[in-house]
């Protein structure tokens, strides 16, 4: 049952402005986005976690979610001319830049990156709402990361941007091309 103070706080985040805000109701959070609210289980939000090990030169699918991620070394720079910058699930690396081991996950409160032509480092967080990313969109939006010892860096938000630290160069000679794809469940 709701009390009035359940409705008192839905009815204060309906007239919020500020997107990313959510109320709790048992089971049931509500979540403000720039131009709506959703209800979801608690389940729903806390399951959408992911984190998957990537080797080069392979191709993943994953039910849950339902997304697949491939790498391709390449060597030749026709391909590569031919190809860039053509589809948002598509981007290309600088191979010899990565010295960890590649990790798919989903997004982490306190996640930080250079977003491509950019100097400094900044809040994913940040990045998302300025590029109006609902909160449900930024659990489901797979992010790309090398990991050295316990140190993460973000390579790709993948489908929005490259890392900067990362990118394609005239000093490249050796480039790995990214592909992931987010599959839509049939229900």
């Amino acid at each position: 049952k709701l009390q009035f103070s359940d409705y008192q706080n839905l009815f204060d985040l309906i007239e919020k402005k500020q997107s990313g805000k959510k109320v709790l109701f048992g089971n049931v959070i509500c979540l403000k986005t720039s131009d709506q609210i959703i209800f979801l289980t608690k389940n729903q939000l806390e399951n959408s976690d992911f984190c998957f090990n990537i080797e080069f030169d392979r191709f993943y699918y994953w039910e849950n979610p339902a997304l697949s991620f491939k790498s391709s070394s390449l060597s030749n720079s026709a391909e590569l001319k031919k190809e860039f910058g053509r589809a948002a699930d598509t981007e290309y690396i600088d191979l010899e830049k990565i010295k960890g081991r590649l990790i798919l996950r989903s997004w982490k409160t306190g996640d930080r990156f250079r977003p491509l032509g950019m100097k400094g480092l900044n809040n994913l967080s940040d990045f998302f709402i300025d590029n109006k990313v609902s909160i449900t969109e930024k659990k489901k939006t797979p992010i790309l990361i090398e990991k050295i010892g316990t140190k993460e860096n973000i390579i790709w938000v993948c489908g929005l941007r490259l890392d900067e630290r990362y990118k394609v160069d005239n000093v490249t000679h050796h480039t790995l091309k990214l592909e992931c794809k987010r599959h839509e469940k049939d229900h």
